[in-house]
Parts: structure tokens; sequence; C-alpha cells
């Protein structure tokens, strides 16, 4: 069996468990920064179906926004973008890539990254 490859993740929520809604400006802020990145997925070079997975499952996450709490949302986001890197078999030069765009856009927003998980 194959070595799994060692990963540094280091992912800070917010030290409050704040489950609010998100105010409005906060979901417009939101919405501008998945909109951003949901943009910037073309530039990764990906097969055009895993582009459009990635897009549609970025929506998913904007419509989510108005339904849950920040703190069930952060978490959704999270599990999506390793869930995306996963099921769909990117490659780690391309998660390496989505992440570094995660961590462009979102750069202090609610979370706090510094490497991209890589399993």
């Amino acid at each position: 069996m194959g070595k799994i490859p060692k990963f540094n993740c280091d992912i800070h929520l917010s030290s409050e468990n704040n489950n609010s809604k998100f105010t409005h400006l906060e979901y417009l802020d939101l919405s501008n920064k998945l909109n951003k990145l949901i943009d910037a997925i073309p530039d990764l070079k990906l097969l055009e179906n895993k582009t459009k997975a990635i897009q549609l499952e970025l929506h998913n996450l904007l419509d989510k926004a108005t339904e849950l709490g920040k703190f069930d949302w952060r978490n959704l986001f999270i599990g999506t973008i390793i869930s995306i890197v996963i099921q769909l078999n990117v490659n780690p030069e391309n998660a390496a890539a989505l992440w570094n765009l995660i961590k462009g856009i979102f750069n202090n927003y609610f979370l706090s990254f510094n490497e991209l998980i890589v399993l």
C-alpha cells in the first residue's frame, strides 16, 4: 500500500462558535468572494467537466449561505473544498492552485490557510 503524503493544515476558525446568520452586508461580501473564486476556476486549466463541477459546488455553497449559520457554513465550505479535490481526483498541482486561489480571495476573511491539504 502506498504511503500517504504528509500534510500540514492550519485552519483557524473564529474562536467563538458563532452560528448566527450572515447579515445582508456579510452575505454580499461572501457572494463577491465566491463569485471571484467561481470566475477564477477556469484559470486552473482543468478538464471542462471538472471546472463545471467545481463551479456548481461553489454556487451551491453560495445558496447555502442564506440558510446556514456562519459556523455551519464555514464547516460546509471546508468539507466541500476537500471533497472536490478527492472526488474529482484533482492532481496535486491543480489542488495547490485551487488552494492558493482560495487563500488569495478569502485572505483573512474567516479562515487562515497555511498549506494545502494533499491526500
